[in-house]
Formats: structure tokens, sequence, C-alpha cells
């Protein structure tokens, strides 16, 4: 059973995630991602989350106003008397749905509380009588208590700029395997693999250093960026890193009520992390440049838009053995290295070549003109899809 139920269209999934972390730091349960399990069990799945929810999000949008599903929980909500309707986009909600006052949420980032995400707060509060934290934890809207506030970085970032830009060398090639188990490229005699001639490459499975993950920066890089009469960070060196894995659920709740620091790199989460006595490891968004602080180590899940950071000694956390799901993106495709290529009829081909393939994490099916029609996979995804009108993409992940 779950407090909070949210209903959204794909296309809004970063945002409906980001609205999930938020919820998740005041302490409630939250079921959010729709994407299709393997088999047969996600009517069944949604159906069972959506009875036994306390409470249902919907989130209007240009999207799901022409969505059925969520027009069908909408309705179901609404029946059951526990709908609490968001805007993120400047629509007019359903007809049957205009009535009730909705949370405008267009202008929210999750970093900074507005009254309209109190507003929300409220609402979900007077749905749920016995939250899934204690009481004193959720009482009023107040986020969960803390340690010690999350210093912010404002006052510090024009330091770490100038060291972060002179040591920003990436090394793209330079990523270690992602899955247990022997390299695995069992999707016909067509695919061709990408020379890799980084030796980094040929690293066994596992951590990666701070110096392999792109964009990341280290003390030992920047020694510079040591404040003047303060206690020297911990860099990323001294973090066990890991790409395409990211940590569910546990996030700190900062000062101002808000889970996530956004416009953010991974370097500046680390620093995040040392600051704040409660942090024991740290997940960052990479598509979305978001950094989320974590209390507790638990299971990792498979996740290409994530890099988690552990602080050392600190042992990584196990795997999830749950069931890989495949997410599809239509008019995309991402600007990454492939590891391979394959010439292919469709996108479901391509993605069993890519199911086929455990180093594989994402991929993208380029249609072209003709014959001309490639399957290009990935083991590593920095930066989000971007748009292609003669593309489509997938990556896989685990439920949450």
């Amino acid at each position: 059973m779950s407090d909070v139920f949210i209903s959204y269209a794909n296309e809004d999934r970063t945002r409906a995630e980001m609205l999930a972390r938020a919820l998740e730091g005041r302490g409630w349960s939250i079921f959010w991602d729709r994407t299709i399990p393997i088999g047969e069990t996600w009517r069944g799945t949604i159906g069972r989350e959506l009875n036994e929810a306390r409470c249902v999000v919907v989130i209007w949008s240009k999207a799901s106003i022409a969505s059925g599903w969520v027009q069908e929980e909408a309705d179901d909500a609404k029946r059951r008397g526990m709908l609490v309707p968001v805007l993120i986009e400047g629509v007019e909600p359903p007809i049957g749905f205009r009535s009730l006052q909705a949370a405008d949420l267009s202008d929210w980032n999750a970093t900074e509380p507005t009254q309209a995400f109190q507003r929300l707060i409220n609402d979900i509060s007077r749905h749920i009588v016995s939250p899934s934290t204690p009481p004193e934890q959720v009482h009023a809207g107040k986020p969960p208590p803390i340690p010690q506030p999350v210093p912010k970085l404002a006052a510090r970032r024009s330091r770490w700029t100038l060291a972060i830009a002179a040591a920003a060398i990436v090394v793209t090639g330079a990523i270690a395997y992602q899955f247990v188990g022997p390299q695995d490229t069992s999707s016909g005699d067509n695919l061709r693999e990408t020379p890799r001639t980084n030796a980094a490459a040929q690293k066994p499975p596992g951590a990666i250093t701070a110096e392999e993950l792109p964009g990341a920066t280290t003390a030992k890089q920047s020694p510079e960026v040591t404040p003047t009469n303060e206690v020297p960070p911990r860099s990323l060196s001294n973090y066990t890193l890991q790409i395409n894995q990211d940590i569910d659920r546990q996030d700190i709740v900062q000062a101002d009520g808000q889970v996530g620091i956004r416009n953010s790199d991974i370097t500046a989460c680390a620093l995040q992390c040392d600051v704040n006595p409660a942090c024991v490891a740290f997940s960052f968004d990479r598509w979305n440049k978001v950094c989320f602080l974590k209390r507790k180590i638990v299971t990792s899940v498979l996740e290409p838009r994530s890099a988690i950071g552990i602080k050392k000694p600190l042992a990584l956390p196990n795997r999830s053995t749950l069931p890989v799901q495949i997410g599809i993106v239509h008019n995309h495709r991402f600007d990454a290295r492939p590891i391979a290529t394959a010439n292919v009829s469709d996108l479901t081909a391509c993605q069993v070549v890519c199911s086929g393939d455990r180093r594989c994490v994402a991929f993208s099916f380029l249609r072209g003109s003709g014959q001309a029609r490639t399957c290009q996979i990935f083991d590593n995804v920095q930066d989000a899809y971007i748009d292609d009108p003669s593309a489509d993409s997938g990556w896989k992940e685990q439920p949450r």
C-alpha cells in the first residue's frame, strides 16, 4: 500500500519523478513508476496500487489530458473522494474535473518552496490519515527533521567554477561494465563492435574511479578548490562511484523542505554530501542535473540516467534482482558513443539486440531511408536523449 499514487502521462515522466522524490522526502510512500513490466502484470499492478493508495495525485498536462489511462485513474480517484489535481502546464483540466482547484506547479523546480507546493502538501495531508512514517514527521506539511541543514552552494560556487572548468577533461570512453558476468553479444552476427582504445574499457565490472566519470573533477586535479581557512572537502576520489545505478528513496530533505539540488554537477553533489553529517551517499541524475543526498544505503536499481557515490569505506549497495523493464521514447535518440551497431528492421528488433547484450543500458534505432536502418547500443548515456524525428530510443531500468 502506498500513501500517494501519482497518475501522469509518460511524456511527463521527468516531472513526475521530481514530484515523487519531493513527496517521499516528506515521509510518504509513493507509487509513480508506470513503466510497463515484463509479462502481463501491468494492469494488475496499476489497479492494485490505485485501489490501495490513500491519495491520488493527477498531473494535468497537454499529454495527460489526451491520455485515456490518466483520465480513467482520475475518474476513479474523484469517485472515491481522494483526487488531488496538479497542473504542470498552462492547460485546462478535462470536463468533469474543472470544478476542482488544482495546485499550479508549472513554475515549481523542486528547489524553491512555493505557496502552490505547500498547498499541495496540505491537501495531501488532509487525505492521508496515518502516513507511513511517524505523524510528527509529516505534521502540517512540515518536512522530517534532519540533524543539520545543508549549506547552500551559492557562496562557494564561484570558487569552484574556475577549478571545475580548468579540470573538465572528460574521459568519454572510460566506462566500466555495469553488469556482473561475461560480455554477451548474442544478438546476431550483424552486430558490429565499436573499437575502444581506452584501457579503462577493459576493466572488470563494478566501481569506477572518480577520474573515469565524465564531467567529474577531483581535488587532485584541481588543488586550488580547497577554500582558505576551511576543512578540506572530501573529493570524488574518496567516493566509490557507479554509473547506471540509483539508490531508491532515502532522500535527505533540504532546510527549505525541498528534495534534490538542481543545476548541480557530480562534484558539487559530493561536496554537499560531505558537509551534511546525515549523508552517507548520493544519487546524481545526470540527464536532469539534480543531486539527491541519501541518509541510508539500500538496494540500488538499474537506472541509466543516474550515477551513485558511496562514502568510503562503506560498501556498495546490493543490486536489485527485480526484472529489467524497457522504457521507450519516439522521435528521439541518444547522442553518445555506441559500443556496437547492427542493421535491423525496426525498433522492436533493436530492442531485442539490446536485451541480448548485458552491457547494453540504452539503444537508439535510426530509421534512415530505404534499407539504412541502424541499431546503436550504449553502455553509458551521459546526457538525456535529443530530438530526432528519424529515430526512436529506449533504455533499461528496474522498478522501484
